[in-house]
C-alpha cells in the first residue's frame, strides 16, 4: 500500500474531529452493512451527492446495466489520468491470499469530484502531501477484519470497527487534516460582520448578504434531506440575520436528526479548515 499512500502525506497530518458511535448490533452486521451500497441511496442521500454507489459492492445487473457501463469507463478514464500523474489508483486486492487482508482503489467522485462533502468540493483549502489539484477523487482502502479508510485531496476519514459484546458495537470515526489546516471560525466572524455591513449600505447589498446566509443555511439543510421538518425550519430563517433565530434552527435539526446530528458536526468541523498556519482544529 505504500505507494497509494505516500502522495498524501501522512506524517504531516493531524486529527481534526473524532467520533464514537455505540450500535446495537454484533460487530459483523456492521461490517456486511459497510460492504455493500445497495442501501446507500435510499438511506444516506447526502452520502451519495459525491459517492458513485456502483463502486461500492455492486454486481451488474440488467436493472443497472446502463449506470454501471457509464461508471466503469468513468472509471477507465479518471484512473489513466491519475496514472499519468504517477498516482497509483488501479484496484489492488489481497483479500484472500494475506492474513490481513485488504483491497484498495482510487474512485471517481461525483459532480466537481474533489471530495467526500455535501457540495463534492474540499473540506479544506490547505491540500494533503504535496498535491496541487483538488479533483482527486477517493483513494478507497478497505482491511479485514474490521476497518475502511477513504483518502482524499483535503482530508482523510477513517472507521473502526470495534465490538463491545455479541449485541454492542463502537463505530469510530476520525477525520484527519493538514497539520496547518486551521478552524475558520475567525475568518467567519469577519465575513459576518463584513456582511452586515454592507446590508446597511442598500438594496442590492441587502440583496447580497440575504444570498450568502441563504446558502450557508441551504449547505447545513442539505444534509437532512429526509428530515424534512428540520430542513424547513432552517429554511424559514436562513434571510435572518438574528443569532437567536439562527441558533434556534439548528438546535431544531440537531434534535430532530438525533444520531446523525454528530456525524454532521463533525463534518461541519472538518469544512471551517482552511489554509493557513496556526493551531488544532
Amino acid at each position: 500500500m505504500e505507494p497509494y499512500l505516500l502522495p498524501h502525506g501522512l506524517k504531516d497530518m493531524k486529527i481534526a474531529a473524532s467520533i464514537d458511535i455505540v450500535e446495537k448490533d454484533n460487530w459483523k452486521l456492521t461490517m456486511e452493512n459497510n460492504r455493500e451500497c445497495y442501501h446507500c441511496v435510499a438511506n444516506h442521500p447526502e452520502l451519495t451527492i459525491s459517492l458513485y454507489e456502483y463502486g461500492f459492492g455492486y454486481q451488474r445487473s440488467p436493472a443497472n446495466e446502463e449506470g454501471m457501463a457509464a461508471f466503469e469507463r468513468t472509471v477507465a478514464e479518471r484512473t489513466a489520468q491519475w496514472e499519468a500523474m504517477s498516482l497509483p489508483s488501479a484496484e489492488l486486492e489481497h483479500l484472500s491470499d494475506m492474513v490481513s487482508g485488504f483491497r484498495t482503489q482510487r474512485l471517481p467522485l461525483d459532480r466537481d469530484g474533489e471530495s467526500q462533502t455535501l457540495d463534492a468540493k474540499v473540506a479544506s483549502k490547505k491540500l494533503l502531501g504535496g498535491f496541487e489539484r483538488a479533483d482527486l477523487g477517493g483513494l478507497s482502502f478497505w482491511t479485514q477484519p474490521n476497518s475502511w479508510h477513504h483518502f482524499m485531496s483535503d482530508h482523510i476519514v477513517t472507521f473502526s470497527v470495534l465490538p463491545l459484546s455479541s449485541g454492542e458495537t463502537v463505530v469510530r470515526t476520525k477525520w484527519l487534516v493538514h497539520k496547518d489546516a486551521r478552524s475558520h471560525r475567525l475568518r467567519r466572524r469577519q465575513s459576518h460582520r463584513r456582511l452586515a455591513r454592507d446590508q446597511r449600505s442598500g438594496p442590492h447589498a441587502r440583496r447580497v448578504f440575504a444570498t450568502g446566509r441563504r446558502e450557508q443555511c441551504l449547505r447545513a439543510g442539505s444534509v437532512f434531506a429526509v428530515h424534512r421538518r428540520a430542513r424547513r425550519e432552517v429554511l424559514r430563517v436562513v434571510h435572518r440575520a438574528s443569532r437567536r433565530l439562527r441558533e434556534r434552527a439548528f438546535a431544531c435539526v440537531r434534535r430532530i436528526a438525533g444520531r446523525e446530528g454528530r456525524v454532521v458536526h463533525a463534518l461541519s468541523a472538518i469544512q471551517r479548515l482552511e489554509a493557513g498556519s496556526g493551531s488544532q482544529a
